[in-house]
């Protein structure tokens, strides 16, 4: 699921803007905290789970 983003200028520093469908396939949510790392030359974003929670029932949304 490659997917190419413009990083964006936020204050000082850049951001890259998530998709939305990467965020529910890795169930990342507002506020959530992520760890950057670069790994052999490569930016590497991962959640943190610092507490773990049920996923959200999209379901009750829709009904």
């Amino acid at each position: 699921m490659p997917v190419t983003q413009k990083l964006v200028k936020h204050g000082h520093s850049r951001a890259v803007i998530i998709p939305k469908r990467m965020l529910e396939v890795l169930e990342i949510r507002d506020a959530d905290l992520v760890q950057l790392a670069i790994v052999e030359g490569t930016l590497v974003i991962r959640p943190v789970d610092v507490v773990p929670r049920p996923p959200v029932q999209t379901k009750e949304f829709i009904d």
